[in-house]
């Protein structure tokens, strides 16, 4: 395929492409950033029951001056878990350092930004209001009746429900469609859509995943290293990994996360578009 029709096929599928795998990529990136947050939360809430009894008092001092207004929005959200890392950060204690682990707090000053932050910037609007309504319930009773731990737990219970958009957030039947077309593509140009497979080379793929692949990562997932050279990646993760120190490297993963690595078209969706099997092409 010359370089002038990969373009043209590029702009082609860019206005075919249905919007609706967008937003199924957006509510599936919502609906895992809701299951992420809760998983913190509840974390927090565990953390802070387990805390010692002076590390309890800073936490509830605190949120007690987060929830004052009685009204919980966003920002006041996110304030919480910016004054929640601030306490534990000051905690030497078992339980401080896993409260930090989990919300993702930065490690050194230069580090501004907050793993759970991002997250909770990454939820539905309305799943997010849920979490902020819990707050301000919390913050209409007297403070008395209150701890920090039961504020997490709050915030988690909110967040166990998907919102309704977010449970079709499955793609897979839009991705077999997408290979029906990108095949009907091709044979427009005079171009064969295949499944070539190489006997001598079990990781081979064919020009047409390839470029099935490739087209859909340059749209929706253009930061992934799905496609570089994965081996050479892994071996600086791992020779990183080595340079920590022993008590980190065991809180650290060496491995690359799943987006990095999976394929967004796989052999099944090109089989269930019915794309014919070939013998191996010519390089």
């Amino acid at each position: 395929m010359s370089c002038a029709h990969a373009i043209c096929l590029s702009k082609l599928l860019r206005r075919r492409m249905p919007r609706a795998i967008d937003d199924r990529v957006t509510a599936r990136s919502r609906e895992e950033a809701r299951e992420k947050a809760k998983k913190a939360f509840a974390r927090l809430a565990n953390c802070a029951a387990r805390s010692p009894a002076e590390l309890r008092r800073r936490l509830d001092r605190m949120a007690k001056t987060v929830l004052s207004r009685g009204t919980c929005d966003a920002e006041d959200l996110q304030r919480l878990v910016h004054r929640t890392g601030e306490v534990f950060r000051k905690s030497d204690d078992e339980p401080a350092t896993t409260a930090l682990r989990a919300m993702g707090f930065p490690e050194s000053a230069d580090q501004r930004a907050i793993g759970l932050v991002a997250i909770i910037e990454a939820l539905h609007p309305v799943v997010r209001r849920g979490a902020e309504e819990a707050l301000s319930q919390l913050g209409r009773e007297h403070h008395l009746s209150w701890n920090t731990s039961r504020v997490f737990d709050a915030i988690a219970t909110a967040l166990s429900t998907p919102h309704r958009d977010n449970t079709a957030s499955q793609i897979s039947d839009l991705l077999v469609e997408y290979v029906r077309q990108v095949g009907e593509a091709w044979k427009a140009y005079g171009l064969r859509p295949s499944r070539a497979r190489n006997a001598s080379d079990p990781k081979y793929t064919s020009r047409f995943h390839r470029f099935c692949a490739l087209v859909l990562t340059a749209l929706f997932d253009p930061w992934s290293l799905r496609h570089e050279n994965l081996d050479q990646i892994r071996q600086q993760i791992r020779a990183s990994h080595l340079k920590l120190l022993p008590e980190r490297r065991e809180q650290v993963n060496d491995s690359l996360p799943l987006q990095d690595h999976q394929w967004l078209v796989s052999e099944d969706h090109l089989k269930r578009a019915r794309v014919q099997k070939s013998t191996a092409e010519t390089p």
